[in-house]
């Protein structure tokens, strides 16, 4: 039996032995029995409870296990008593996280995206110009067991086309680790932060780390967890602006209360906790469920190392005052990359990449701040073991009620020796309006500007997009827009478009066509 504050909670907590020794009441030894559904005691509490094997009562029939924790003996019914305070519990908190166990499919299955994309430009005074693409994506899976391959065609039916074959690898996702092996790309090698040094490039290369697609990470609570802490067996209300808004009913003990069913967003609550009909405690907390941590993973470190070998596809960069750098045709590569989610604001995320290749060692580092659901910050950093860095600072703005966003946006890179990447330096600035809230089907409109300090220019893009028609049997998508371009001593240039995007799900047309035929066939029948 446990009390709690002179409280009675008739419920088995331990198998104890109780005998008497040279006319004295010992404890032999006591067991605390595990208990999934109740309270929790505190580690530390459990621990001292447990090293009183062989204690001896006193004349009050108690132990005293701490300040706030006595065995209490009742002679006479010889049942044992813990009385404890508040501070004896752990709080039983929701799992963040959890593993996925053994596929429940043996058998091989496939799956098989592609895209294919037709376009056509024509140009004031120019030569009409026409191209095409063909992308598979195809994956191939028996259990845990991937294998991935991802390939485009371009300029189909042309002298000039060609095949790129951008990923084939091997993947096998199981008990929160993933190992790939293959030629693949930076994000397939690691996707915890920037390689970006590494972005025109073949890898060829192995990876293994506990980002792991087999870890599922519970993104439903909120990010500063609330408890409540009962005495006896009660509810748990919860209120915002005067409005019920939930209602939990808990054993003894301290808990988290379950946000998961609350809304998104950053607001005040009122918390209740009601036992046998009256209001005990009032409390009032944040419920901090942003969209800015619905990927958030507050409760470890990712890690992810890689190895390999590269192939550039690209090796010469323009540098300051236009000069060339020559970068190797093809290195070894090793590294490793790290992040980490620090549970303030709405969410703080760092990310860091150490990789070495040829002569070089770089090390980039992310870090991105979301304030709360319409404020967000982030930098990006690079350094490099010949000179060269970067800093870019980006700063978000989303307007409320999804009525449009603002952005701005600095970079500055200076690059030293060969290091295959170019240098920058500009700073960009825009904004949304979306007029569909205003209106419906009226569109948005965006307007930006840019100035590039390297190459002395200044553009400025105004564009309308809005959809014409959308339907089960595809999408008519509108965009117009003034691009203007001004370099330093020359003339201004502006230029003018119009474009139509079509997308059209060809399983819908299949399905169309079939039914069309069938009912062609019926009528041809009819007739006859």
């Amino acid at each position: 039996m446990m009390q709690i504050n002179k409280t009675k909670v008739k419920r088995k907590i331990a198998d104890a032995i109780i005998v008497i020794d040279n006319n004295k009441i010992k404890l032999s030894s006591i067991q605390l029995i595990e208990n999934n559904q109740g309270a929790t005691l505190n580690q530390l509490l459990v621990d001292k409870i447990e090293s009183k094997k062989n204690a001896i009562f006193n004349e009050n029939n108690s132990i005293a296990i701490d300040s706030n924790a006595i065995l209490q003996l009742n002679v006479s019914s010889f049942n044992l008593s813990l009385d404890v305070d508040k501070s004896a519990f752990a709080p039983k908190e929701h799992a963040r996280q959890s593993i996925l166990g053994n596929s429940s499919v043996n058998s091989f299955s496939a799956v098989a995206n592609y895209d294919l994309g037709v376009f056509q430009s024509r140009v004031k005074n120019a030569q009409d110009s026409s191209s095409s693409y063909f992308n598979l994506d195809t994956l191939l899976a028996k259990a845990e067991h991937h294998f991935n391959i991802n390939a485009s065609a371009y300029s189909i039916g042309k002298s000039n086309s060609n095949i790129e074959l951008y990923r084939a690898m091997y993947e096998r996702d199981f008990n929160g680790l993933r190992f790939a092996i293959g030629l693949m790309s930076t994000w397939n090698l690691q996707s915890l932060a920037s390689l970006t040094v590494l972005s025109s490039s073949k890898i060829y290369a192995a990876s293994i780390g506990n980002n792991s697609s087999s870890r599922v990470v519970n993104k439903q609570q909120s990010l500063t967890p609330i408890y409540a802490f009962l005495n006896s067996p009660g509810e748990v209300r919860i209120y915002r602006q005067g409005k019920l808004l939930n209602i939990q009913n808990f054993p003894m003990g301290n808990f988290e209360v379950d946000t998961s069913m609350l809304p998104y967003g950053i607001y005040e609550v009122t918390i209740e906790t009601v036992i046998d009909g009256k209001v005990v405690t009032t409390q009032h907390q944040t419920i901090n469920k942003s969209f800015g941590t619905a990927n958030g993973n507050f409760d470890q470190l990712n890690w992810e190392i890689y190895g390999g070998y590269i192939d550039f596809d690209k090796r010469h960069y323009i540098k300051e005052g236009g000069a060339y750098n020559q970068t190797p045709e093809k290195s070894y590569l090793i590294g490793s990359s790290f992040a980490y989610n620090f549970p303030v604001l709405s969410g703080i995320r760092f990310q860091m990449s150490n990789y070495g290749f040829d002569k070089f060692i770089v090390q980039e580092t992310n870090i991105s701040v979301a304030v709360n659901n319409y404020l967000s910050i982030a930098w990006q950093g690079m350094l490099e073991n010949h000179g060269s860095h970067r800093n870019i600072s980006t700063l978000s703005i989303n307007i409320p009620e999804g009525y449009g966003s603002l952005w701005a946006s600095k970079e500055k890179t200076i690059v030293r020796g060969d290091l295959p990447l170019y240098e920058a330096d500009s700073y960009s600035y825009g904004g949304t309006v979306n007029f569909d809230k205003i209106m419906d089907r009226t569109g948005s409109f965006t307007i930006s500007n840019t100035k590039d300090k390297r190459v002395g220019s200044d553009s400025i893009n105004y564009e309308y997009a809005n959809t014409l028609f959308s339907g089960r049997y595809g999408t008519v998508g509108l965009r117009a827009g003034v691009q203007r371009y001004h370099y330093d001593n020359q003339n201004s240039t502006n230029e003018k478009f119009i474009n139509l995007d079509f997308s059209l799900p060809l399983s819908t047309w299949v399905k169309y066509w079939d039914l069309f035929n069938q009912w062609q066939c019926k009528s041809q029948y009819l007739c006859e």
